[in-house]
């Protein structure tokens, strides 16, 4: 499986699968990374695939700068 960055907005509380563009509701597994980030684990019920999405949260101490995008 190959790490790639997405920068799709979910619409009414679904992220498309990263394979068909299903609407996948909820992920089936969630862990926390840290304070700060949340990994998740999605599995599409139309075709099968399986990838991870990783979410950061804001501390609410100033700006904030997304993540560097991988290369």
């Amino acid at each position: 499986m190959t790490a790639t960055t997405s920068m799709h907005l979910s619409i009414a509380g679904s992220l498309p699968c990263a394979q068909c563009g299903t609407a996948l509701k909820r992920p089936v597994w969630s862990e926390p990374v840290d304070a700060r980030q949340v990994r998740h684990l999605w599995n599409c019920s139309d075709c099968g695939y399986v990838f991870e999405t990783l979410v950061f949260f804001c501390t609410g101490e100033g700006p904030e700068m997304a993540p560097p995008l991988a290369a």
